[in-house]
């Protein structure tokens, strides 16, 4: 059996490129989207704790999509393009320190969104009601992040623990925003993959599933009820989940890779795969 903790004390400067891909089919509607970026993070220091800050910043954001609403997509990734955040014991982000600047960036954009996307203005209004929401209360916009991308792979709650290559040990996960429901919860379970000190590799991967004790799904069930008319309808939700991580000897991440495929067959699926190269 081996084992490894993976520490986050030693953490360098460093630059990824992400490549993010999208596609999402529900009830005969079909959308596409793939995103690329440059991150980058520079450990800061602090006078409360000198390893837990980093600014991650993100830019030359280019989508495929600007359709539709996917426009506030593109418009609202400013709101991410300069963050300082803090993490928690387990190396996951915490909280984001520097909101006054995302709240002017936000004041900065909500003036024209309704100009922009004039064509569903019927959504504006609860559009920007979210967003006001989410920058005006520290937490929830941390907690929103937290489990996105780029962040969760950047930041993955799996440092400060001991991980094995023959035992699994359970995590949490959540993704957000299925229709009618704010939250999809995931058990996972990570595991040490590969540690091959002679070409300086550790692999974690990490295998998750919907945690079915809270999960909404009576509320995408009356959803595809409606929808197709059809009381026997399939509405259960299967989800595939898959991280993979791959660190040096020093714990720096190298290369990240999240891939999820979300079904309910003849109504919905949704597929998304993220990938973090060191560049």
């Amino acid at each position: 059996m081996k084992s490894i903790i993976l520490h986050q004390n030693n953490w360098e400067n460093r630059k990824y490129h992400l490549i993010r891909e999208e596609k999402n089919q529900f009830n005969g509607l079909e959308n596409e989207n793939s995103v690329e970026a440059i991150i980058e993070i520079e450990k800061l220091k602090s006078f409360e704790n000198d390893n837990n800050l980093f600014r991650v910043s993100m830019t030359n954001y280019k989508q495929s999509n600007a359709e539709g609403m996917y426009k506030w997509v593109g418009m609202l990734h400013t709101l991410r393009k300069n963050l300082i955040i803090s993490v928690d014991q387990n190396g996951m982000l915490d909280l984001v320190k520097n909101m006054n600047s995302v709240k002017e960036e936000w004041n900065k954009i909500k003036k024209i969104i309704d100009k922009e996307i004039n064509d569903y203005s019927k959504y504006n209004d609860v559009l920007i009601s979210g967003i006001e929401n989410l920058v005006n209360d520290p937490i929830y916009f941390s907690r929103n992040l937290k489990f996105s991308y780029p962040y969760l792979y950047l930041f993955p709650p799996i440092f400060n623990k001991s991980l094995f290559s023959d035992k699994k040990e359970i995590g949490y996960r959540i993704l957000y925003h299925l229709l009618n429901i704010k939250e999809i919860p995931i058990i996972t379970q990570e595991y040490l993959r590969k540690y091959d000190p002679n070409n300086k590799q550790i692999e974690i991967e990490v295998e998750g599933k919907i945690d079915k004790n809270n999960f909404e799904q009576y509320k995408l069930t009356e959803l595809i009820q409606m929808l197709k008319n059809r009381p026997r309808v399939p509405t259960i939700a299967n989800l595939n989940y898959l991280e993979r991580y791959q660190f040096d000897l020093n714990y720096q991440l190298s290369q990240g890779m999240c891939m999820s495929l979300l079904t309910v067959p003849g109504s919905l699926y949704r597929e998304e795969k993220t990938i973090l190269k060191q560049i």
